[in-house]
């Protein structure tokens, strides 16, 4: 048997909380913070850091009926500009590569992932 998912206003001033058997919707969430980090290639220590960060990241799922699950992740949910490694380079050595620009920073960083939401159905036999 199914049971819906029904929404209770505690106030008026309140969010909805949604209601099910804890067994149908198992809600997670996972919080990472990732503090200030040196470029690589910096071995004295002596220029900026990489700033640090924070990520929020969310996932739920609903299983209506045996053997069918909907399910929805969200990815860095508040959407933070952030990067996972950074490294020096030679910017002379990129200048053979047919760029329209000139390169004058010797910083390179590796972004990570913006904003992404994940959504599906999966079906078990």
């Amino acid at each position: 048997m199914t049971t819906p998912i029904t929404t209770t206003i505690v106030s008026p001033r309140a969010s909805p909380t949604f209601c099910c058997p804890a067994s149908t919707l198992p809600d997670s969430a996972d919080a990472i913070a990732v503090g200030s980090r040196y470029f690589l290639g910096d071995d004295a220590n002596q220029n900026p850091r990489l700033p640090g960060y924070w990520l929020l990241n969310l996932r739920a799922s609903y299983q209506p009926i045996k053997g069918v699950e909907l399910f929805l992740r969200v990815n860095n949910a508040f959407d933070q500009r952030y990067a996972l490694f950074g490294t020096f380079f030679n910017p002379q050595s990129a200048a053979n590569v047919g760029l329209p620009i000139v390169l004058t920073d010797h910083r390179s960083e590796v972004l990570g992932q913006p904003l992404s939401v994940y959504g599906g159905l999966r079906v078990t036999f």
